[in-house]
């Protein structure tokens, strides 16, 4: 699938089955990433992201969670 092991996706995606939201990683074509509900993309610099357009709900809740980790002592 091709998709990097990064620290920031792992932190995320735990966060996301903590909080029971649905992850689907993978390779999608324009009219998937259009149907879906919402599309985001992680980093350790810009940590979570929408992947264009405003951030939805979950977005907002997986930013928030990172930002608290990150922000721990």
């Amino acid at each position: 699938m091709n998709i990097l092991p990064g620290i920031a996706r792992a932190v995320v995606i735990d966060l996301a089955r903590e909080a029971g939201i649905k992850v689907r990683e993978g390779r999608w074509r324009l009219p998937a990433l259009k149907a879906a509900s919402e599309v985001l993309l992680t980093n350790s610099l810009m940590e979570v992201m929408p992947a264009g357009g405003p951030p939805g709900p979950v977005t907002r809740i997986l930013a928030k969670g990172y930002r608290r980790l990150i922000e721990a002592p």
